[in-house]
């Protein structure tokens, strides 16, 4: 046995010169006798003694009492010093077993205590450990357990893989467990030898642990908690099915034919890993090779489901949240014996309240990263700008600005923050294009600005704007001019109040009202203009079948609101034109006046125009 890049494994070895001389030295004791060195290689080639088995095993149990004595086996001082590598490998498999800190002290744990002080292997001891927690009759059944995996398993040559467990749960050493406890019945599929070595351990194992036997048949709960404890010894062994292996990280292995997953052949399985390496002879050939055999020995199959259902020791189902670019990830990671078994791509969990402040501290990140190539940087500046402005009037500190718009966008991106692509997001999210005072700062501070009678003026196109405050609230003063130049999205307040305005001496109470009003002077100005002394020759065929008065558009005033003026026919001697009103009512008034002449030049004119028609055939008309 040799422990070779931390896999135990069985190896032909030569022996060396002492053993020679051990065995020789033990012909001709009670006879003569001789002793053959059946060998191509001479004692004068071979080293002198063995490695001794400190340096060729596993040292896991060693290295964990040491700790536990209060002893460094990295430090300390060997007969026979062993590879650092293997001290290292020990060192990991108890921190991945539970019985070391997971931190750079390595302490001994409670649970490293009580496998430092069981007459078990490492793994043994968390099976018994995990087992203990299920009641007595699961832990009688894991020493069982513990005893056919100490003893390399009792089945014999003649077992194929068979399965003769009853148990849901798929495993070799409850399969083997079945077949031992039932060994009348399966006496030619148990090896005698390893069965009666099995019995020993497990009895010596009662013996020592103080515990009595329990009888009776699992429930099917005893049974989940006896596969728990077996799949927590095997947890950092956990391979993925391939191209008729097994694998993980790079290392390829081959189920053992006597395991009874064998056929099934599950996507994934734990097990202990095993090197078998034997000298043979190519019976066509002649020729001597060593054959390499990776074993996975004493199966059982899992599944992510099964995982989170018995949640063995170890493991841990983990959601991380990563920045990829200008996206959002959210991953679940599922992790056994320190490994990590699968990532998948999840949506984010938005009540729970660790992982949404995840998500937005990261998305608030990504703004500040890339702050000046968003379209509401000027926006945010233009904030930034009354900030100062404001503490200026007030004579105080205020709260810093960067903390504040921190602040606004983790609330904002809690309410809205519905999509990965951040910056889709904040390209196109309103939050930052409608930002004011009123977002970033207290109501106490706005308070103050507002009884301060701040701001005096607004800069907006370059126009110096006075703001009169009538009785609390803000009033923008400007003429016709100024007005007309400004579209009501120009019009916003640092407190993000709706102001009212002063046009013309003219109060109103919003930009509805003021632009109606204006709208209505604009009106009067541009049909004065155009359309007042206008008017317009026709014939009347062209307008037989028009309906007066007619409605026409003559323009656009503010927010788009379309002009509308009307027109009706009227007579100047004998010829028709169309005059221009500025209202319906107008227009109507009008022509109500001329409707019944009006009717008479139509049917004139019909009759005239079908006269000309019957003299253009060559009738005579009277």
């Amino acid at each position: 046995m040799r422990l070779v890049s931390g896999i135990e494994g069985l190896y032909p070895t030569e022996i060396s010169t002492s053993e020679c001389k051990q065995r020789a030295g033990r012909a001709g004791r009670v006879k003569k006798g001789w002793y053959i060195l059946c060998s191509e290689r001479g004692i004068e080639d071979r080293l002198d003694f063995p490695d001794p088995e400190i340096r060729r095993l596993n040292l896991e149990n060693v290295v964990l009492r040491m700790f536990t004595w209060g002893l460094s086996p990295l430090e300390f001082s060997f007969f026979h010093k062993p590879n650092r590598g293997l001290l290292l490998k020990a060192i990991q498999s108890l921190k991945t077993f539970g019985a070391l800190s997971a931190d750079a002290e390595n302490r001994v744990t409670a649970d490293g205590r009580r496998m430092a002080e069981l007459p078990l292997s490492l793994r043994s001891a968390r099976l018994l450990l995990e087992a203990e927690k299920g009641g007595p009759r699961v832990v009688d059944r894991a020493l069982k357990v513990i005893a056919i995996f100490e003893t390399r398993g009792v089945v014999s040559k003649e077992f194929a893989g068979e399965t003769y467990s009853p148990s849901s749960f798929k495993s070799d050493l409850l399969n083997q467990l079945d077949l031992w406890e039932d060994q009348r019945r399966n006496g030619r599929l148990i090896s005698n030898k390893k069965s009666a070595l099995a019995r020993e351990i497990y009895n010596e194992l009662k013996k020592r642990l103080a515990i009595q036997p329990a009888r009776g048949t699992l429930s099917q709960n005893e049974q989940k908690h006896l596969f728990r404890a077996i799949l927590s010894c095997f947890c950092d062994g956990v391979y993925f099915k391939g191209e008729g292996i097994y694998w993980r990280e790079g290392e390829e292995r081959q189920i053992e034919r006597t395991s009874i997953l064998n056929q099934a052949r599950p996507e994934m399985v734990v097990g202990l890993p095993f090197d078998l390496v034997i000298n043979r002879e190519d019976p066509r050939t002649g020729v001597k090779e060593e054959k390499y055999i990776p074993l996975l020995t004493f199966c059982s199959e899992i599944s992510l489901q099964q995982l989170e259902e018995i949640k063995p020791f170890s493991y841990e189902k983990i959601r991380r949240v990563t920045l990829q670019e200008d996206r959002l990830r959210v991953s679940e990671e599922v992790f056994f014996g320190s490994r990590l078994i699968k990532a998948v791509a999840v949506e984010p969990d938005w009540q729970n309240p660790g992982e949404q402040h995840q998500v937005l501290t990261l998305a608030i990140g990504w703004f500040e990263k890339n702050y000046d190539q968003l379209p509401g940087c000027g926006e945010i500046e233009k904030n930034r700008a009354w900030f100062a402005e404001a503490e200026r009037a007030l004579g105080e500190k205020l709260p810093p600005f960067a903390s504040a718009l921190r602040d606004y966008l983790y609330r904002q991106l809690r309410r809205s923050l519905k999509i990965d692509d951040l910056r889709f997001f904040f390209q196109f999210h309103p939050a930052l294009h409608q930002l004011s005072l009123r977002q970033l700062l207290p109501y106490r501070w706005l308070k103050k600005l507002k009884d301060a009678r701040w701001p005096g003026e607004l800069e907006i196109k370059e126009m110096h704007i006075p703001v009169e405050h009538i009785d609390g609230r803000p009033f923008l003063k400007l003429d016709h001019a100024q007005f007309h130049r400004l579209e009501a999205s120009d019009v916003r307040l640092p407190s993000g109040e709706a102001p009212g305005f002063i046009l013309q001496g003219e109060r109103y109470r919003g930009w509805a009202e003021a632009a109606a009003a204006y709208n209505d002077l604009l009106k009067e100005q541009i049909f004065q203009r155009k359309w007042q002394e206008a008017k317009k020759n026709v014939q009347v065929g062209d307008i037989l079948d028009v309906p007066f008065p007619l409605t026409f558009q003559g323009g656009n005033g503010k927010d788009n609101a379309v002009f509308e003026f009307y027109s009706a026919p009227a007579f100047e001697d004998d010829k028709v034109v169309l005059f221009h009103f500025r209202t319906r009512e107008e227009a109507q008034a009008h022509f109500s006046g001329i409707a019944s002449a009006w009717e008479e030049r139509k049917t004139r004119h019909r009759k005239e125009s079908m006269d000309n028609i019957f003299r253009g055939k060559g009738w005579k008309v009277k």
